[in-house]
């Protein structure tokens, strides 16, 4: 089975996404895709369209996959708005209560 990469270069480079982490449905509607993955095994825990993710979309989500697979010991997250306070960096409501240890993906050079 291909890498999620692989399959987004492919997309992009047939012109149906575009940089950004959008989607167009058929029906014409633009969704940003949610994902939960074990990093260990790579297994997609859930996965969710959202028009566009929110904060408590990220939680919700979370706490539903959490009742299913349990809580993490931690979360690696980028740094989009979604996962950090607004003001940078901070844990969010979501962290605050699952008492997961945040970690944030770092850019590769």
């Amino acid at each position: 089975m291909p890498s999620a990469s692989k399959i987004r270069r492919v997309l992009n480079t047939a012109g149906l996404i575009g940089p950004e982490p959008r989607w167009r449905l058929a029906d014409g509607q633009d969704v940003e895709i949610l994902n939960w993955l074990d990093d260990h095994s790579r297994y997609l825990l859930s996965c969710a369209a959202h028009t566009p993710v929110a904060g408590d979309d990220v939680v919700q989500q979370f706490l539903e996959t959490a009742e299913i697979y349990g809580i993490p010991a931690s979360m690696l997250t980028d740094s989009g708005r979604v996962f950090t306070d607004r003001r940078g960096g901070a844990e969010t409501r979501g962290q605050t209560r699952v008492a997961a240890k945040p970690t944030r993906a770092r850019p590769s050079i």
